[in-house]
């Protein structure tokens, strides 16, 4: 998958509500009740690097609960792209939406260079407020520096490596 495929300009999305322990407690009274008791059942509360996926009577995804690092580490938040199952989702409450958008992408890579198709990955709808072309130009870079590093030396010889 490209950036431009895991991070969407728009599109109906599964809200991903990220919270902090200390956090918690203000973020699960604004949640509905049937959502506040699956999250009571799990024990979910908060915990960094934690998540939660809530189902609908359907057996879809209505939502999900997501800790994060009480020092802000939104970065981390990356992780959920590989965590969560396929499908469009959007970060609330994030404490760096850039930062937690960016780490999305960059754990969304998979070397693809050797014909074996990238991992399926959750997308992100660009949080409000985060430029998203710029976040895709740096996206790409490190895409393109981990496929450089990635790409066996015997397939790039000077002449490879110049067309790249």
């Amino acid at each position: 998958m490209t950036p431009e495929d895991i991070l969407a300009a728009r599109g109906k999305a599964i809200p991903v509500t990220v919270t902090t322990p200390a956090g918690w407690d203000g973020v699960q009274k604004k949640l509905p009740p049937p959502l506040r008791a699956w999250a009571s059942a799990h024990g979910f509360n908060g915990e960094p690097g934690r998540h939660l996926v809530a189902p609908q009577p359907d057996g879809t995804i209505a939502a999900v609960l997501a800790g994060e690092d009480p020092a802000g580490d939104s970065f981390a938040l990356g992780r959920l792209a590989r965590a969560l199952p396929a499908g469009l989702y959007a970060l609330e409450g994030a404490s760096n939406p850039r930062l937690a958008a960016l780490g999305w992408c960059l754990e969304s890579y998979g070397y693809t260079g050797t014909g074996k198709p990238s991992p399926q990955v959750a997308r992100l709808l660009c949080p409000e407020g985060v430029n998203r072309e710029e976040l895709l130009r740096q996206a790409k870079a490190a895409f393109l520096v981990r496929d450089l590093v990635n790409t066996p030396a015997s397939d790039l010889g000077p002449d490879e490596l110049e067309a790249v």
